[in-house]
């Protein structure tokens, strides 16, 4: 079969290298340009689901993180502090990672896959992994937004916790990619068919 994916972070570079593995063509549209795509590392992943999907992918998840995390240390608005304890939240070189998951995919870098312009008719199915933009799904009205900067610091030493600072009043939004729901189900028919 003959894939497209609209989207190379996360979801769409696990995805097409998945479905090259299983010998499928598939071509990858990504928005940015090669030179822009560049995301930040991911704090707060699941160590445990990465790893998985690494080695479906024939990573080792070992080689990309950065800090494991013990606990969660959150600032709240009115001065409130809470802790949570953590089981396998980790930083991870997002940025390798995706990009040794495209290595060996076609990658067409500064195309963004639209309804009125994108050849549709020469794939056999089209897939959203563009998350939050969600350029051919709607927005979805379950997404959790919270505002929130990221920071990559290099060379710290015995620090246990990720920290989260309120910034609740702010007018920013950062969310990550993710296939939706539909791409969900098309996962599902990867495990009963070839």
């Amino acid at each position: 079969m003959h894939f497209a994916i609209a989207g190379a972070g996360v979801a769409g570079s696990y995805l097409g290298n998945v479905l090259q593995q299983r010998g499928h063509d598939v071509e990858i549209f990504e928005a940015s340009k090669k030179e822009h795509h560049w995301p930040v590392c991911a704090w707060g992943a699941s160590k445990h689901m990465l790893e998985k999907f690494s080695d479906q992918a024939g990573l080792d998840f070992a080689d990309y993180i950065f800090h494991v995390g013990h606990r969660l240390r959150m600032e709240l608005p009115n001065n409130i502090e809470e802790y949570l304890d953590l089981n396998g939240l980790v930083t991870y070189d997002k940025h390798k990672w995706e990009n040794d998951l495209l290595r060996n995919l076609k990658v067409t870098y500064g195309v963004k896959v639209s309804r009125e312009a994108f050849r549709f008719d020469k794939y056999d199915y089209v897939i959203d992994c563009t998350g939050l933009h969600r350029t051919l799904l709607p927005k979805s009205v379950q997404d959790f937004l919270i505002p929130a900067y990221e920071y990559l610091l290099e060379n710290v030493q015995d620090m246990e916790e990720f920290y989260v600072f309120s910034a609740w009043q702010q007018p920013w939004l950062h969310g990550s990619g993710g296939c939706s729901e539909k791409i969900l189900r098309c996962g599902r028919i990867f495990h009963t068919a070839p």
